[in-house]
């Protein structure tokens, strides 16, 4: 048990930070919105080792990748057609599944 007061809190004021311009702001502001409280700031703890300089940095790191993952934009899907060589593929072999389909489906002279 860790009995000695090593936890740190690294608070970023996302509101009021000057290295953000309006667009960075607005989108980590969105994405975190669950993580910012409402004040502006921005919140990561650590206590995982006993070095409380270690854990200042390991929280710091955590703040940065974060950020860095909020201002990552998504890739917008593009819509393809299906091929050419696709839609041939699948004329060709339509009569011989029609002709397989009309004898497996007869009744049988019994």
């Amino acid at each position: 048990m860790n009995k000695v007061e090593t936890r740190v809190d690294a608070l970023l004021n996302i509101k009021e930070c000057a290295a953000l311009d309006e667009n960075q702001r607005a989108r980590i502001l969105h994405r975190l919105r669950n993580r910012i409280n409402a004040d502006g700031l921005l919140a990561v703890s650590c206590g995982e080792t006993r070095s409380q300089k270690r854990n200042r940095r390991i929280a710091a790191e955590r703040l940065i990748q974060l950020i860095g993952l909020a201002l990552v934009r998504k890739k917008i899907r593009k819509k393809t057609g299906i091929p050419q060589s696709v839609k041939r593929k699948r004329l060709k072999h339509k009569p011989t599944q029609v002709t397989t389909v009309v004898i497996c489906t007869s009744p049988s002279a019994d």
